[in-house]
């Protein structure tokens, strides 16, 4: 296979955990990523409102309904995984629906 002269290379995934990181300390660590990537991607559906785009209240509903949905859904899977039994394994979530 021969690759296009502007393609970049892919940089290998490097662990960033440290080999006796806690249980506590892996839940903060990817909670702070994966909550600060979650935030950028919903700032970028908020883009989409300037005047640059045409949409109708129709279509902003369904975002607005969809990211609502999308966050009591992730509410509730803390809510249930809290009040689980400990060593139950993974708490089943509602699954969104549009």
């Amino acid at each position: 296979m021969v690759k296009a002269a502007n393609a970049t290379p892919r940089k290998p995934r490097v662990s960033k955990a440290p080999a006796d990181e806690t249980k506590e300390a892996k839940f903060s660590r990817l909670a702070s990523a994966r909550v600060t990537k979650a935030v950028k991607a919903i700032n970028n559906i908020a883009n989409l409102a300037n005047r640059s785009y045409v949409f109708t209240q129709d279509q902003a509903d369904a975002i607005d309904s969809y990211l609502d949905q999308a966050c009591t859904a992730v509410a509730d899977r803390f809510k249930m995984a809290l009040s689980a039994p400990s060593g139950s394994g993974k708490a089943e979530g509602p699954t969104i629906q549009i």
